[in-house]
């Protein structure tokens, strides 16, 4: 068995022998109760637990479905907003691209 955790594992025990001579069955190390940061890996998972929070980011479908949602609405907001933007400009897609492609060579020579 590796060592887990830098802990390295104790040797095995001389097997213990019943009246009859057969070995008796034990059970085998565990290497996680040894170890210091488990331990405090463990004890801060029961804690959030207890007091509700979710470590994970886990979310229920409902709440999945909200978020979708409410994503969705506000992108179509933002489109209706561009679109209401774009209708009161007579120019051209093409002559916007143009501006703003001048607008930003103007800056970056500005600068």
């Amino acid at each position: 068995m590796a060592p887990v955790l830098g802990v390295p594992p104790p040797p095995p025990p001389a097997p213990h022998m019943g009246p009859d001579g057969l070995i008796l069955p034990r059970k085998p190390y565990n290497p996680c109760l040894g170890s210091s940061s488990h331990k405090d890996l463990h004890r801060e998972l029961l804690f959030n637990q207890k007091i509700g929070k979710s470590v994970l980011n886990q979310k229920s479908e409902l709440q999945r479905a909200l978020d979708r949602h409410r994503e969705m609405a506000s992108r179509k907001e933002a489109e209706k907003m561009q679109e209401e933007s774009h209708k009161n400009d007579p120019r051209t897609a093409l002559q916007r691209a143009i501006e703003q492609r001048a607008k930003h060579i103007q800056q970056s020579v500005g600068v």
